[in-house]
């Protein structure tokens, strides 16, 4: 019962409905409801945005009831009327021709000011009605008494008799003035006959589908029906609408270009030349008196501005510094009026922007004298001398790039330390192939390898369970993309490629610098139809809980930045070499950010002490949370991409930390047996005493988090690559950091923050203490025992990591000056061969304490 009375008073049909902050949405065509959802949600989120950063509401406001009260917002009213709705959404506007040129000659208009009867105003209407009916005589006194509160309106009355031959005896058009004519129809006369000297000819009522008798509401040309309970609040609000359209700013113009009422005519024009409605914002009642929140580039040639472009920006946001570059570049392609009306906020607690930005773009190809490409290059002066200061590059997400050329360390400039310019030159090397793979059901082929290759260079990586994605790097020119022999190609087919049949290989063609984004549809193949359940159980998990095959070869994974972490990362590489006596070691560095110096050096070193190396990377995917933080990017590749970093044919690998010196064998680690975990990892040592106050995993979230178990460092981890594929921890980890990582008060520690969060869903096998120790967190004693010596950061005494390494590590100093000499002579030098023995009491005295 008081569902229909809501109806009846707001003026719905009982009939599928749905509204949003009070709006009804058009819930006629289901495959377009959510569509014209998701866009109402967009732009009335824009407009509660507008509000707030305008202090026009605040926390005092009750948001549900603002929505709705059209004192607070005149864009909202409680009233609304489906049939006002439903000609709107439907763009129900009357077409006019040279026949309607006659009615609109004879028109007889009333308003509340008589002086602009014959002027261009902002909401003209027109009653079209049979007069004779009481009933639509109230319903036209309704309109008319809603009109004549409307200071910039005014109305005309149109016959549309049900009997055309019936004789009119009073004519409403002879009224004096509006009150008069409301005055007349409120008469009870039943010897009158009304109507309008106006009467509809019948090719214009065939026009919007009506017949004698009918009434209908024609404003600026907009057609609606009316049914029997179209009420004045139902006039309020067709208004308001109009004013939400910019009718305001039309008569405005209008009334400065033409003499005659043109009005309707216009608004049928209009909708011709628009078919579609699109909800514009105006601008203007966010510019300051005196603009100065307004910054203005003229079109390259103004004499003919191909259009203007309009943007609202917060100034001290990264994006604005993208913004300015960019439509200034855009400006000059399209030849058009930029505007960028600046929006920064009241309060600010901390400095918004930290960075100097340059855009590097041309509107055309340039090139120089031996008719290549022109470098583009990017200039800062006048940066300041004494603060510490990081070079990198923004670049589209389909660019892998690398720096070719770097004197300095671009990751810590001090200026005032350097003669000269600082000049860095980065080259573009990969242009990435993505895409998604599914089956024909829409399930992602999780864990499907694949291979793209050509003629110089072949990649491989697998299949994402997270949305089904893949990352392949590529360069220009034709690949073929296949899948990987072996379990792949056993249990897959592919079947489209970008809803294309193949029948083997998919050809790729990497012809744009935009990248390639590929569509994969495959074919899930069961080869174990005569297995039982148990034996395919049995399958899955043979090899979990036993003993692994043991293995020569030690992989060691590790990262590092600047030209400090990468001297800590030559000693640490060349420690392990020391104490190794496995022949096939090889280290797997991330590329991302290595200098070129040490991209230079490497290969000297490698081939002195004997040791394989190999550069990867990957490229943060667009979908996945992106960190700012150059430090916070690179514990995100610590941990999220094991699974898609490394080629397909490793199995195992140990992560060491470039601060890290290593004084045992790895290839105990290489064999350690982590019992069906994916990964172990070193437990924090808990036995200084004086730390107690900052292990942080002994109380709150993280006490309650692990119950009882140990909180582990990131320092050192080893990584059982099959098993972390085939359990999928790779996805596990990163949905996990997804939706964690949009809160800043979570993953301080990302790297080992999030596999200690996921324990219970990613298994952790604790490695012994003493192959991770640390003056911070590990007691004096255990020194002794230590396996690998990491230079922890210590809150205490926050001393530096250099002055560290000498104190703490008595053969890092002599590792240090050893490397150093091997690169001075390019390895042109005879490689000490030291005793175990002798090693070993060299380490005992110089490590006393």
């Amino acid at each position: 019962m008081i569902g229909n009375q809501f109806l009846v008073k707001s003026g719905f049909q009982l009939k599928p409905l749905a509204l949003l902050n009070g709006y009804p949405l058009d819930t006629s065509s289901p495959e377009t409801f959510e569509t014209s959802l998701a866009e109402n949600v967009q732009q009335q989120t824009l407009r509660l945005q507008l509000y707030l950063y305008h202090r026009k509401i605040d926390d005092s406001v009750k948001i549900d009831e603002w929505w709705l009260t059209p004192e607070n917002n005149k864009d909202i009213v409680k009233r609304i009327s489906e049939n006002v709705a439903t000609a709107f959404n439907e763009k129900k506007i009357l077409k006019l021709d040279k026949d309607s040129s006659e009615l609109l000659k004879n028109l007889r208009y009333f308003s509340e000011n008589p002086g602009i009867v014959k002027a261009i105003v902002n909401v003209t209407t027109w009653i079209i009605t049979d007069f004779e009916s009481t009933s639509n005589r109230l319903f036209t006194i309704k309109a008319l008494k809603s009109i004549a509160t409307q200071k910039n309106n005014k109305v005309a009355l149109i016959s549309n008799p049900k009997d055309s031959k019936k004789p009119c005896s009073f004519n409403l058009d002879e009224a004096f003035s509006l009150n008069e004519l409301i005055e007349v129809l409120e008469r009870e006369d039943s010897e009158l006959d009304y109507c309008s000297s106006t009467k509809i000819p019948k090719e214009f009522l065939e026009k919007y589908g009506g017949k004698p008798g009918d009434t209908a509401v024609i404003s600026n040309g907009l057609i609606i029906g009316v049914k029997d309970d179209f009420e004045i609040e139902d006039f309020e609000y067709l208004d308001k609408l109009w004013k939400e359209k910019g009718a305001g700013k039309a008569t405005e113009y209008l009334n400065k270009k033409f003499k005659e009422d043109v009005s309707v005519n216009f608004y049928s024009t209009l909708s011709r030349t628009h078919q579609k409605d699109r909800t514009k914002i105006r601008f203007d009642d966010f510019k300051s008196a005196d603009e100065t929140n307004l910054m203005v580039f003229p079109p390259k040639n103004p004499n003919s501005p191909a259009l203007t472009i309009t943007w609202i920006a917060n100034p001290i946001t990264r994006e604005a510094q993208h913004l300015i570059s960019i439509v200034k570049l855009l400006g000059r392609v399209l030849n058009s009026k930029i505007e960028i009306i600046f929006n920064p906020p009241f309060e600010i607690s901390e400095m918004p922007i930290k960075r100097f930005y340059r855009f590097v773009g041309s509107e055309e190809l340039e090139f120089d004298e031996s008719g290549a490409v022109k470098n583009h290059v990017a200039t800062f002066s006048n940066l300041p001398q004494k603060q510490l200061l990081t070079m990198s590059m923004e670049t589209i997400d389909s660019w892998m790039i690398e720096v070719k050329q770097a004197e300095y360390d671009l990751d810590n400039i001090l200026l005032e330390t350097i003669i000269g310019d600082v000049e860095a030159v980065f080259s573009l090397e990969h242009i990435l192939v993505e895409g998604q793979s599914h089956t024909e059901s829409g399930e992602a082929s999780v864990g499907m390898e694949l291979e793209l290759k050509s003629k110089n260079a072949q990649y491989d990586t697998i299949v994402m369970k997270n949305l089904g994605y893949f990352q392949l790097k590529a360069e220009p020119g034709i690949w073929n993309l296949r899948l990987r022999n072996g379990t792949s190609s056993q249990h897959y087919r592919i079947l489209e490629v970008d809803s294309k049949n193949i029948k083997k290989d998919a050809r790729i063609v990497v012809d744009s610098f935009t990248g390639k984004w590929t569509e994969l549809t495959v074919e899930k193949l069961d080869r174990n139809d005569d297995e039982s359940s148990i034996e395919k159980l049995m399958r899955s998990a043979k090899g979990y809980f036993t003993t692994p095959e043991s293995t020569e070869s030690i992989n060691v994974f590790s990262l590092a930045s600047g030209h400090l972490y990468e001297r800590f990362m030559r000693i640490m590489m060349v420690s392990v070499m020391k104490n190794t006596k496995s022949k096939n070691v090889k280290f797997w560095l991330l590329k991302n950010y290595l200098s070129p110096k040490f991209k230079e050096t490497i290969p000297i070193l490698a081939e002195f002490y004997g040791f394989e190396y190999e550069l990867v990377e990957y490229k943060w995917p667009k979908w996945l949370h992106q960190q700012t933080e150059k430090q916070r990017v690179m514990w995100g590749y610590k941990i999220l991409f094991l699974d898609v970093l490394f080629p397909l044919n490793v199995d195992k690998i140990i992560f060491v930390d470039a601060d890290q010196v290593v004084r045992s064998d790895l290839l105990e680690l290489m064999n350690f047996n982590l019992n069906g975990a994916p990964y172990g990892y070193v437990p924090f040592c808990e036995n200084r005493k004086e730390m107690d106050g900052f292990r942080f995993w002994k109380t709150g979230y993280w006490e309650s988090h692990l119950m009882g178990r140990r909180y582990h460092i990131s320092a050192l981890y080893v990584v059982d690559l099959k098993t972390f594929r085939k359990v999928y921890a790779g996805d596990r980890l990163r949905g996990r950091y997804d939706s964690l990582s949009s809160d800043p008060n979570s993953l301080s520690n990302l790297d080992q923050d999030l596999p200690n969060n996921m324990i219970h869903e990613v298994a952790i096998k604790s490695l012994p203490q003493d192959w991770l120790w640390c003056e911070t967190w590990c007691d004096d004693k255990s020194k002794k025992t230590a396996k690998t010596i990491d230079l922890c950061n210590n809150p205490l005494t926050k001393e530096p990591k250099l002055n560290a390494a000498q104190r703490i590590i008595g053969e890092w100093k002599d590792l240090d000056e050893e490397i150093a000499e091997v690169i001075r002579n390019d390895g042109h030098i005879e490689n000490p061969v030291v005793t175990e023995e002798k090693k070993m009491g060299g380490r005992e005295e110089k490590d006393e304490l």
